[in-house]
Order: C-alpha cells, then sequence, then structure tokens
C-alpha cells in the first residue's frame, strides 16, 4: 500500500471523547440519580428558545446552524440524535411588545413570531420537523406548562424554593434582576453596563431558588464542561456569588404584573420567572412531563448558546438540574457575538443583520451562510461585513470545492463518465504528489474528526478546504489535462489521478454533510453515490482497492450534471440585472399595449398588481431557460423538452427513481 495506513487504523470520532459520549457511558446514566432514561443510546442536542417579540436575525441563525451541525454530525455517524429548537414566548417583554405593536393579546403576537421562526430556519436547513429527529419547542405549549410545574413541584417539596421579600434593579428587556457591579448611573437614571438597558427599582414578594448548596457541584461541572476561557469567567463569578452571599435566584413574578406565563402551582398570585421556566423546556422536549420517574433520552450530549446567555445556563441551569436529582448535560458550546461597524448588534441601534440580508448576498444560497457561521464559530465576536462572507463563500464553495468537481467531472478530461480504475503500480514511478494526496484524504476524516469532537468548527472547515486546494495543485502539477489517452502509461496515470481527485470530493462531501447540506448532496449525486453510502464510516473506506481488491466505486457510472455547485456573486449580480432587464422589458411592453385604463380604481389596482406578478413570473421562467440552455451547454430552443441540471438533482440509484417523461418533439 505504498506506506499508507490501513483502514483498521484510522482512529474514529467515537474514541475521542471530548464532545461525544460513549455507548458505555451512556449506558450508565440508565439509572442515574433514580431517573430512568428510555432511549439510552440517543444523543441529544440543544439549541436556545429565542425570545418572541421580534424578528430573527443572524445571531439566531448562528446558534442553531452550529446545533444543527453536530445533530446532523451524529447522524452521519449512524448515532441516534434527537435536536431541539424553538421560541420563548413568556413574560413582560411579550406583553409590552404585543401591545406596541398593537396585538389585541400576546398570544396573536408570539403565533406569528414563532412560526416566522420556523420557515426562516428551514430557509436555511436548519431541522425543524420531526421527520428529521427535530422537536420544536413552544413554552405556551401545555406540555411545557406541565413540565414547568412538575419540576418546580419537586425543587419546592425538598426544600430549595422558599417566599421572601426580593427587590432590586430590574432589566425588562433582560428579563433579570441586574447586580450592582453591573449598574452604571447617568442623569439620575440607572442602566446596564453590559448592554445599556435602562433599569427599574423594584421591591415584590416573590418565590426564591437557592442555589448555594450546588456551588461546588456547578464548578467541577464547568470545569470539564466548557472551554477553558469561559469557565474561567464562569467560576470567578462563582467565587465572587459565594464571598458576597449572592447565590439565590427570583424564580417568580407578581401574577398582576406579568399575567402572561406559567401560573405558580397552588399560588395563583404568582407567574412562574420567564428564565427559569423557559430553562425547563429542554426536559418538556425530553418527555420530562409524559414519564412519572423517566425521561426519554438525557442528558443533553451538547447545548449550543451565546455568551450572553452563559450565566443562565452554566450556573442557574444546572443548579437547577442539581436541586432535581437530574444528570448535568455532557458539553456546552459557547460562542461569541456579531457586531456591525464594530457595534454590538441591537434593536435599539437597529443595525440587525436579517435572514433576509443574508440571503440576498449570496442569491439564496443558504449553504454559503451556513458556510460563513461555521467559519465563525468561535468565541471571539465577529465585525460583519458583506464583502466578508462573499469572498469567504466564493473562495471555498465556488473556486475550491467546485471548482475541482466541475474539472475532473468534464468531458474532456472523463470522457467515460464513470468512476475510473485506479492503477496502484502506477504510483511506484509517479512523484510523491499523488501520493500525499491519497495519504490526506485517508487521513482527512480523522483530521476533521478531532476538530469537530473538540468544537474547533472553523479548524474543521480549514482542514477539507486544505485537502481540495492539494487537490487542484496536484492537478496542475501533474498537469492531468495534457495526458494522451492513447498511451497506455499516461492513461492509468491519468485514471488514477482522476480516481483520487474523486475520491476527495466523495469523502469531503460526505464529511461536509452536516456543514453545507445541499452543496454536499449535489457533490455525491453528481460522483452517483448511493444514499446508504454517505455515512461517516464510508468516508473512512477510501483507496480500499490499493490492496489489491475489487474496488467498488469503479466503473460506476457518475450521476447527472448538477449545474451550477455554487454560483459566485458576480454570477449572482449578473443574473439579478437580467431579471431586472426582463421586468422593465415586459413592464414596458404591457405599458404599450395598455396606453389608457377606463377600469375602476380599485379593479386599476388589482389589475395591476396581478399583472406585475404575471411580469415577473415570466422574467423567472426566461431566466431558467437561460439557466437551463446553460447548463446542457446547448443553443436555446422552446421545443425542446430536455430538463434542466436542477429538475435532475436526484439520485439515479435510488430505486424509486423514474427518468421523466418528455414531450414529443416537433
Amino acid at each position: 500500500m505504498i506506506g499508507l495506513r490501513p483502514k483498521s487504523q484510522i482512529l474514529s470520532y467515537r474514541y475521542l471523547g471530548s464532545l461525544q459520549t460513549s455507548s458505555a457511558s451512556r449506558g450508565d446514566l440508565r439509572k442515574t440519580h433514580g431517573v430512568r432514561i428510555l432511549n439510552k443510546q440517543t444523543n441529544f442536542v440543544t439549541c436556545p428558545i429565542y425570545y418572541a417579540t421580534s424578528t430573527p436575525h443572524i445571531g439566531h441563525i448562528h446558534s442553531s446552524v452550529i446545533g444543527d451541525f453536530y445533530h446532523r454530525w451524529n447522524k452521519i455517524n449512524d448515532v441516534p440524535s434527537k435536536f431541539s429548537i424553538g421560541t420563548d414566548e413568556h413574560g413582560q417583554k411579550i406583553i409590552r411588545s404585543a401591545a406596541q405593536q398593537g396585538y389585541d393579546h400576546p398570544e396573536l403576537l408570539v403565533n406569528n413570531i414563532s412560526d416566522l421562526y420556523r420557515r426562516t430556519f428551514k430557509k436555511f436547513s436548519i431541522s425543524v420537523a420531526s421527520l428529521d429527529d427535530a422537536i420544536y419547542m413552544r413554552t405556551t405549549n401545555p406540555e411545557h406548562h406541565e413540565a414547568a410545574q412538575k419540576l418546580w413541584s419537586r425543587l419546592r417539596s425538598k426544600g430549595h424554593i422558599r417566599i421572601k421579600n426580593y427587590e432590586g434593579w430590574y432589566s425588562t428587556p433582560d428579563e433579570s434582576f441586574v447586580g450592582n457591579k453591573e449598574i452604571v448611573e447617568k442623569d439620575g437614571k440607572h442602566f446596564s453596563s453590559v448592554n445599556g438597558h435602562q433599569l427599574e427599582w423594584i421591591s415584590e414578594e416573590n418565590y426564591i431558588f437557592d442555589f448555594e448548596p450546588f456551588l461546588s457541584e456547578i464548578e467541577a461541572w464547568i470545569e470539564k464542561a466548557v472551554t477553558p476561557d469561559v469557565a474561567k469567567v464562569l467560576i470567578d463569578e462563582l467565587k465572587e456569588r459565594r464571598n458576597t452571599g449572592n447565590t439565590s435566584l427570583s424564580i417568580s413574578r407578581p401574577r398582576k404584573r406579568v399575567p402572561w406565563g406559567v401560573a405558580v402551582p397552588d399560588d395563583p398570585n404568582h407567574t412562574m420567572y420567564v428564565w427559569f421556566e423557559a430553562l425547563i423546556n429542554y426536559l418538556t422536549a425530553a418527555g420530562y412531563a409524559r414519564h412519572e420517574n423517566a425521561l426519554d433520552f438525557w442528558p443533553p450530549q451538547l447545548q449550543v448558546l451565546g455568551i450572553d446567555i452563559a450565566r443562565f445556563h452554566c450556573i442557574y441551569w444546572p443548579a437547577m438540574l442539581l436541586a432535581a436529582d437530574l444528570p448535568l448535560p455532557k458539553k456546552v458550546f459557547v460562542h461569541g457575538h456579531w457586531t456591525r461597524n464594530g457595534m454590538k448588534m441591537s434593536k435599539s441601534l437597529d443595525n440587525f443583520v436579517t435572514p433576509k440580508e443574508l440571503l440576498e448576498l449570496v442569491g439564496n444560497q443558504s449553504d454559503a451562510v451556513r458556510w460563513f457561521c461555521l467559519k465563525h464559530a468561535t468565541l471571539k465576536n465577529v465585525d460583519f461585513q458583506d464583502e466578508l462572507l462573499r469572498i469567504q463563500s466564493d473562495s471555498d464553495l465556488a473556486n475550491k470545492i467546485a471548482n475541482l468537481l466541475s474539472r475532473t467531472t468534464s468531458k474532456n478530461l472523463n470522457p467515460s463518465g464513470a468512476y475510473p480504475t485506479l492503477f496502484p503500480d502506477s504510483l511506484l514511478d509517479r512523484p510523491d504528489g499523488e501520493k500525499y494526496l491519497i495519504e490526506t484524504v485517508q487521513e482527512l476524516p480523522e483530521v476533521y474528526a478531532k476538530f469537530v469532537d473538540q468544537g474547533q468548527l472553523p479548524s474543521a472547515m480549514n482542514c477539507v478546504i486544505r485537502a481540495v486546494e492539494e487537490g487542484l495543485q496536484f492537478m496542475t502539477n501533474e498537469k492531468i489535462f495534457k495526458l494522451d489517452r492513447d498511451i497506455k502509461s499516461e492513461r492509468m496515470q491519468k485514471d488514477s489521478a482522476i480516481h483520487a481527485c474523486y475520491e476527495l470530493l466523495r469523502v469531503s462531501a460526505i464529511l461536509l454533510q452536516p456543514a453545507i447540506p445541499q452543496i454536499s448532496s449535489k457533490i455525491l449525486n453528481r460522483l452517483g453515490i448511493p444514499l446508504e453510502n454517505r455515512f461517516y464510516e464510508d468516508a473512512e473506506d477510501s483507496f480500499s482497492g490499493m490492496d489489491g481488491d475489487q474496488f467498488e466505486r469503479v466503473g460506476r457510472l457518475l450521476g447527472p450534471n448538477q449545474g451550477h455547485l455554487f454560483k459566485t456573486s458576480a454570477l449572482v449580480k449578473k443574473e439579478i440585472e437580467q431579471m431586472a432587464k426582463f421586468e422593465a422589458q415586459e413592464l414596458a411592453r404591457y405599458d404599450k399595449k395598455h396606453p389608457t385604463r377606463t377600469a375602476p380604481e380599485n379593479e386599476i389596482k388589482n389589475t395591476g398588481r396581478k399583472q406585475k406578478e404575471r411580469i415577473k413570473q415570466k422574467a423567472r421562467a426566461k431566466m431558467a431557460e437561460i439557466k437551463a440552455a446553460r447548463d446542457a451547454k446547448k443553443p436555446l430552443d422552446r421545443r425542446q423538452g430536455d430538463m434542466s441540471a436542477e429538475e435532475l438533482n436526484m439520485d439515479l440509484h435510488d430505486p424509486n427513481f423514474r427518468a421523466p417523461d418528455f414531450p414529443n418533439r416537433k
């Protein structure tokens, strides 16, 4: 094997252990703390539930893409996985926001906002459907109310909740009391030093949760579950709380002030504090309300969250679980904020980057946004710039990944349109370039999995890009296009080189399925890889024919051309200009045909709106026709029944595949 490592020596991700839970340790959880885990092998990945007061922005997409990545990563490793995401729909801020936006009831607001979040997540291929093993949480669901009240009753029965008078400076936008060290005074008013929100003094009788008995266990858990940079900040806060005696949390609000929320059991005068009951959504997703002393799956393998809510998830949340004798999450992934022009994004500054903006920048190619988010999935704050998104997606997805696929699958290079034969013997007389490329491909799954397992997602993405760069450089160095197929030695060299590049693309696409699912699917479709051969273990199995065995992919036909794997920003701009040109032409043609209008005013408005939509449809049809002709590299002919590459984006090895019916040609 020319010194290459056999598959048996490649370390699988399951033994790296940093963000994963081995099957043995999961089995030990079955009776942990007296709670039965019904599906002990299921990994549980969670994202925060987002406050349903306004529309989504890049911060919500960022957290959700990271969580969805790990959920999909579990699945390509053939590990059962559940993923929770959703909206937080209670609290005083919801009441105020509904009134400001003219809603008669908060429920109308949260229904609209929650549905908007769900539809937005779908646009970015973020799992929200039960068929994708996702659980879309809404805190207004009756099951969540039942779960929250169940946990409250358990904590109170164990003596961890008591009622007392509580007072302090309160931030309504954050739904939380603010400590003295985080308060600044200006012109007689008090503000949060963290985000600038104005504070109000509140003194009222509330229920209190005392978490002082759990500080030592929380500190030990933070050291294991949280990255060192974040852990240091949290542990310092724990020490300060221990020294100052600030080890209690107000977990209720008077019902007359906050009527929109989960009612405190056996006390109609109080509503649960929104953060307290919102954190319980993870238990709700795991079936806490459905079983007496069991959970469908628990604990979370990974919880993804932004640095601004680390205190709630890494101090209050573990305290609640410890008080209820429930296992703690295995790992917490904390990421930083997005800024714009050096300033933190906020509603008051109106500088949020919306999902619509993101998609428009990349021509509605959501994988580019996912890639961008994962490339910046670190604790450091990132300043968003339009050009940064365009440049990174053009460079990595178009100029490298798409370029390698396009060059290696062209008819000029591979006229047979099949996976070519690998000739190991021909490598003995070749420079080290091809051997290095093969070694890179064989080692890529292990290196990639290690980065993913350690939470270093930017490094994971970069190691794949470096491998693709190596493939492109290899093609240039070996002058593959100049080799003559009529000469046996050169034909063998050419086929072996193409084979090596196909294996690089196949392995890379399998590994990148959790990151860029649409692009990865197109690559694997183009290479003719069946759905059942798109798992992590298939990525580990590369160049298996080099030990003399028959190589299963050799001779298999490639799949249909997938069209543009990824459109560059220049191409997106050109298509937008063409679309505008077609619309202008159609409008001019319409105005020429209808110089005067005599219909009533309301009919004129309706006619104009409908006509404008018809004009846009014509423009889209014209663009689709041009794309289909370009993809097929045929002259434009309205009589042809040929379908475009986008319409043929399917797996030919699917047993349900049926060739489309083409209309008769005249």
